[in-house]
């Protein structure tokens, strides 16, 4: 695309303004969250560290960063729903085997495991529900959302305790929107919860079709630059879209985003479309 084009695209989208990114409308409920522009926090072990955008402790909800340096563990646990997780950098270690960056690691309701990092390491979080640890163990950090003592429910030795997915891996699926294309990383099958998360790479100069979030939608940007409602944002940011909110994005010079969305999207333009985040039709 010629350097003209790219212009024009993000004269469309928004521009990026005195070097930061431009502030929301007032009336925006769409959120941006540059992880660079906040501290880590411990939480409360050594070696467990969180950049918190949306944590729920009654809900056990969570999205953000996490990171373990090597050699810290995290404690035996048992999830009581879904966790996701994309790895940003080194690897985390359990019984069943390593999850390592470039890799989801998936969590369902009743995986119960004690995870070490052999080199420091960096993840995208999502959480969906609060986290048990073993009654009889010490927890002295709230890594997890809604952490608390109980005892476990009964393990199911037939299944691992994640479900790791290469996303490079995956078959990219063309979509509606010419530059754009989709893999499918999870799409939340036997969890009792309807969402997908995907993984999308725009080229320069695509601009998504303006639409409506029909649940929540997240977004971690993991490189290049996408512009939001008028807002520049770079690799190492998360955009939380609620349910209910519109939509206008665009890359000047390509991006690559995991999303986790709640619901399907309804077109502004009223135009039949696939769902970006491989919802059926309705």
């Amino acid at each position: 695309m010629s350097s003209a084009a790219v212009d024009e695209t993000k004269a469309a989208a928004g521009t990026r303004t005195g070097g930061r990114s431009a502030r929301a409308k007032a009336s925006d409920p769409v959120t941006v969250h540059p992880m660079a522009d906040m501290a880590w926090e411990t939480a409360g072990k050594g070696g467990l560290y969180l950049k918190s955008v949306r944590r729920e402790q009654e809900a056990g909800r969570f999205l953000g960063l996490v990171r373990i340096e090597e050699g810290v563990r995290t404690g035996l646990h048992q999830h009581q729903d879904v966790a996701t997780s994309y790895v940003l950098q080194g690897a985390l270690t359990d019984y069943a085997g390593t999850v390592v960056r470039g890799q989801a690691g998936i969590n369902f309701r009743g995986d119960t495991h004690d995870a070490i990092a052999y080199e420091n390491c960096v993840l995208a979080s999502r959480m969906d529900g609060p986290t048990l640890y073993a009654a009889d163990g010490a927890t002295d950090h709230q890594l997890h959302a809604g952490a608390r003592q109980a005892a476990f429910a009964t393990l199911d030795r037939s299944r691992q305790p994640d479900l790791n997915v290469t996303v490079a891996e995956q078959r990219p699926l063309p979509t509606f929107v010419p530059g754009m294309l989709m893999r499918m990383v999870f799409d939340y099958a036997g969890t009792g919860h309807d969402r997908r998360m995907v993984c999308l790479q725009l080229q320069p100069g695509t601009v998504l079709p303006p639409y409506r979030a029909g649940g929540l939608v997240d977004w971690f940007v993991v490189a290049g630059d996408i512009t939001v409602n008028d807002r520049q944002v770079l690799a190492n940011s998360f955009v939380v879209q609620p349910a209910g909110s519109e939509m206008r994005a665009g890359s000047g010079h390509g991006c690559m985003l995991i999303a986790w969305a709640e619901g399907p999207v309804h077109w502004l333009d009223g135009a039949d479309r696939a769902d970006p985040y491989g919802f059926p039709p309705a």
